[in-house]
Order: C-alpha cells, then sequence, then structure tokens
C-alpha cells in the first residue's frame, strides 16, 4: 500500500470561512474591548482631568461644578438687580418724576418767557410760586398781575390764553379774574392758573 496524502476540499467550505473569520474578529474585538477599557479606567482620567484652583476635576465633576457656577451666578445676578433696581414703589415714583424733569424744566421756561414777553413791564405777571404736582402731572402758577393799571384782568386773559397754547399743556384750568386794589401795587389781578402737562 502506498501512503498517499488525502487533501480535503473542507477548507474552502464556507463554514470553514466562517470559522476562521470568527475567530480572528473574535480575539480583534476582545483585545480591542480590553485597550478601551484600560483606557477609559486609568488613561483617560489622568488626562482629561482639569485643574481649577488647585483643585483636579474630572469630566463628570466638570459638568456637575458648570452647573452649580450657573446657579450661583444667576442667583448673585438677582441680588445685584434687587440692589440695583429696588422694588419699593417711593423709588418708582422718584424715578418717573426724574423722568419728567426735562418736561417740566421746559415747561417752566416757557411760563417764563409768555411772563416776560406779554406787557413792557418786565414784571407786569408776577408768578408768586409754582407748584409740580407729579401724581397728577399738574403745575400750578400763583401770583398776580401787577404795574398795568386797570387792564390788569386784560393781560391776565392775554397770559391765560398764551399758557393755553403751548405745546406741551393739555389742558388749563382758567383762573377767577378780578381785580383788586392795593396800597402798594395799585390795582391787580391775582391768580392760581393749573395747567396739566402731557
Amino acid at each position: 500500500m502506498s501512503l498517499t496524502p488525502v487533501i480535503s476540499d473542507d477548507s474552502d467550505t464556507p463554514g470553514a470561512l466562517f470559522r476562521r473569520l470568527t475567530m480572528s474578529s473574535m480575539w480583534f474585538s476582545g483585545l480591542l474591548a480590553l485597550l478601551l477599557g484600560f483606557s477609559w479606567l486609568f488613561v483617560l482620567p489622568r488626562w482629561s482631568s482639569v485643574a481649577i484652583g488647585n483643585k483636579e476635576y474630572s469630566v463628570a465633576e466638570l459638568q456637575s461644578y458648570d452647573m452649580s457656577l450657573h446657579a450661583s451666578v444667576l442667583d448673585l445676578q438677582q441680588k445685584r438687580n434687587a440692589l440695583l433696581v429696588p422694588a419699593d414703589p417711593t423709588y418708582a415714583a422718584l424715578r418717573d418724576g426724574k423722568q419728567d424733569a426735562p418736561l417740566l424744566a421746559t415747561v417752566l421756561a416757557q411760563v417764563v418767557d409768555q411772563a416776560h414777553a406779554l406787557s413792557q413791564k418786565p414784571d407786569a405777571v408776577h408768578i408768586d410760586r409754582m407748584e409740580y404736582v407729579p401724581a397728577t402731572r399738574t403745575l400750578v402758577l400763583t401770583g398776580d398781575v401787577r404795574f398795568v393799571g386797570t387792564s390788569s384782568m386784560t393781560v391776565l386773559a392775554q397770559f391765560t390764553e398764551l399758557l393755553g397754547k403751548m405745546s406741551n399743556i393739555s389742558s388749563l384750568e382758567q383762573p377767577t379774574y378780578a381785580r383788586l386794589q392795593d396800597p402798594v401795587t395799585g390795582p391787580h389781578s391775582p391768580f392760581v392758573i393749573s395747567l396739566s402737562l402731557r
């Protein structure tokens, strides 16, 4: 008998190819999982930690630290806003009054200009007091028309008419027209005029 080697053709069958591929894929997957696990446990924490204020933080700790920082920043901003913009109603009234100040200054200057331009005598319209009421946005003028003789009521009517035509005045409460006699100023017409600002 002769010994001749018998070569089987099992190596080319799909089952044999699948067994070879499976073994090599298993070895590759196992080795890759081992390396990834090693790097996750030992390498990444060492390289991905961050030092903040002489303290080391990992990635997970950084996320919680970031959230706590945002919460403390929001809390501090709210405290700052409470100090800067108080919720006191007195403060709100003062702030609104300050916003009215430029308009009030303009109206006061216009009132004085109208009073001086009305007559040849510079003191014909004498304003004793100007009172501003912020709640109603009303300017109350108290004074009298003097040194114009018996035409004091006419000058008062002209002054009232000029005030009513001013652009910053929405309405005007007419004064009481009367001529009184005074030993010092002579005939004069006292007035109280209420101007409602726009």
